[in-house]
């Protein structure tokens, strides 16, 4: 319930969020898969954690989002609004920043290689 698409399943869209825009409002315009969650669910997730088991544990969530994807086979995950290396210098300890970490751990081993801000599936190029 918490993934969404618009036009293109075949590429997601990642990055900052912000009202009205962003990386949803990109996907929205453009055609893409995001993830969005209700406004309540990371507190209600969360509720009663400390600070950092409850950042594991929404981490958690984004990650099984991702990995998702990678076993799915998308054709593309793309960076918006940001380069990698703006979200890496400027906002190192942020989701966005968490979720390029993961990507360049992990995409290779799905068939992935990152050209610019973006990740493509080997074979779709």
């Amino acid at each position: 319930m918490s993934t969404h698409v618009n036009q293109n399943s075949n590429r997601v869209v990642l990055g900052k969020w912000v009202d009205n825009g962003g990386y949803i409002g990109e996907a929205k315009a453009n055609g893409g898969v995001w993830f969005e969650t209700d406004s309540s669910f990371f507190s209600k997730l969360t509720n009663g954690l400390s600070k950092t088991e409850g950042r594991a544990k929404a981490w958690s969530v984004n990650e099984q989002f991702l990995h998702g994807q990678l076993e799915r086979g998308v054709g593309r995950i793309d960076l918006h609004g940001e380069t990698i290396r703006e979200v890496l210098t400027n906002r190192p300890k942020s989701f966005t920043a968490m979720e390029i970490k993961y990507l360049e751990t992990n995409a290779k081993n799905y068939g992935y290689v990152r050209d610019g801000n973006s990740w493509i599936k080997a074979d779709k190029q």
